[in-house]
């Protein structure tokens, strides 16, 4: 005789905007990686660009606070863009609803 069960697994597919905004804030363009791949790659890169150019005599300290910010608000908008995409996956009388309004 076989045992049959049916498991209900709830997945939750929606990136929390708490975490992709601390993220960040505490690591930098790596914590960039929790809502945007691509977006944390550009990051890094332009990080250490102007690291090694910080290593040829220019100063540069201010672009690393403004990369800094800039990766906290890419994230914070990658989770909102991302959350939506996956409601108008999952919940299409929402998307109905916008194009309604436009």
């Amino acid at each position: 005789m076989e045992n049959k069960r049916d498991v209900h697994v709830k997945i939750n597919p929606y990136k929390n905007l708490v975490i992709a905004i601390i993220l960040p804030v505490i690591l930098g363009p790596i914590g960039l990686l929790y809502s945007s791949f691509l977006g944390s790659i550009i990051m890094l890169f332009l990080f250490f660009a102007f690291s090694l150019l910080s290593l040829v005599g220019l100063k540069l300290s201010f672009f690393y606070i403004l990369f800094w910010m800039i990766s906290v608000v890419w994230s914070a908008g990658s989770a909102i863009r991302y959350n939506k995409k996956i409601n108008k996956i999952f919940i299409p009388e929402l998307s109905a609803k916008d194009n309604a309004v436009k």
